[in-house]
Order: C-alpha cells, then structure tokens, then sequence
C-alpha cells in the first residue's frame, strides 16, 4: 500500500503567505486566519501558530471522517502551556471539526499537558452531540523539538493508535465504530469553540488520510 492511498488532505504549508493549498489533489484549502505566518520547519516551510493565529476548511467529503482515518502533524512546540478553559497547564488542538452550537460534532485530535503529564486524545461523536474519548498518555514532549505525532482509528474494531516520532504510545478503545458525518468547519490549530486554546509553536506536514 502507497503512502497516497487514502489521502484525503496534505498541507505541506511551504507557502510563504496566506491561504495553505492541499497537495491531495483534493481541493481543500486552508484559509489563513489571523495572518499566521510561514517558517522555515520541517521540510521546507512550515506554519508558525499561536492564540489567533490557526486555519479553516469548509465541510466536505474529505474532512468529515466518517471511517478508518489517521491524522498526522510534525510539530516544533515553543510553549507546553496556554490560558485554555479546561483548568490544564496546556491543550493543543491539532484538528477540529466540532460545533456545539450546531449539535455538529465530529472528531478533535489534540494534546493536553497537566502538569507535565502529556496525553494524547481524540473526542469522537457518532451522533453529534454525545461524544467519547480516546486517549493515552505518552512520553514527554519537549520545547524546540520536532515531534512526528499520529493518530490512527480503525472504526470496525473501535481502536486508535497513537504514535510519536514512529513509536507506539499505545491503544485506547472508547467503544464507538463510526464517527458523524456533521456540517462543522475543520480547524487546525485551535478548538472552533474554544479560542484560548491554540497551538504554540510550528507544524508542517499535516495530513488526512480516510485508513488507518
């Protein structure tokens, strides 16, 4: 099996300014929110994030996950901490497409540090509105490093993986086989909902594939 097989999205971010073109060959742009600027990264540039700066894309076939996916990011964390509203030391949403005032809630892929214990977590909805939790806690993450994040979730067993730098962190099986299929924006780099808590630092790399 290719690495392009199942590609949904790939956002190299090696623009220098402005929206990010997805390299899938499937059309999903994202829109620069609060002008995040471009850095040299990972392999060629990379985007450099922090609270109001992150990115957008409109609902589609590509994002709503409804399946087997992974998500992947390379990260470079500046900070491990962030006024977030969930009384953490840091939450780092990688991918967000999840409205609560819609009931249109689907997956968010992210990081929480409490205290310096670091897990690594997807909240999956298959109806919208309730939801449940995946999660692991892994080896400790560092400021002003590159850290290779996946997470994979194959829906007819109900099991995500999650990986750092090509090493199993672990299993965790919330029990949910599918994921919705709702109307919600995607967001990279914040929670749609939940502004203060954003990324700190550079990704590159980041990716969608609908297999795990």
């Amino acid at each position: 099996m290719a690495l392009t097989d199942n590609l949904n999205c790939y956002w190299k971010l090696d623009e220098s300014s402005g929206n990010a073109a997805d390299s899938s060959g499937n059309g999903t742009t994202l829109t620069n929110n609060g002008t995040v600027t471009y850095a040299s990264a990972k392999i060629n540039n990379g985007a450099v994030l922090s609270s109001g700066k992150y990115f957008t894309a409109g609902d589609n076939g590509f994002v709503s996950l409804t399946g087997d996916a992974t998500w992947q990011v390379w990260w470079y964390p500046t900070s491990l901490s962030n006024s977030n509203p969930y009384g953490v030391t840091g939450m780092f949403p990688f991918f967000d497409k999840w409205s609560y005032s819609t009931a249109s809630r689907e997956y968010e892929v992210y990081l929480q540090n409490a205290s310096g214990v670091y897990t690594l977590a997807i909240n999956f909805s298959t109806d919208g509105s309730s939801y449940v939790n995946a999660s692991k806690v892994v080896t400790a993450i560092t400021v002003n490093t590159w850290h290779h994040l996946v997470f994979t979730y194959k829906a007819s067993t109900g099991v995500v993986e999650f990986f750092i730098n090509g090493s199993s962190q672990g299993t965790s099986t919330p029990g949910n086989t599918s994921i919705y299929n709702g109307t919600s924006s995607l967001a990279i780099g914040r929670f749609l909902n939940d502004a203060a808590a954003s990324i700190e630092g550079t990704l590159d790399e980041a990716a969608i594939w609908s297999r795990a």
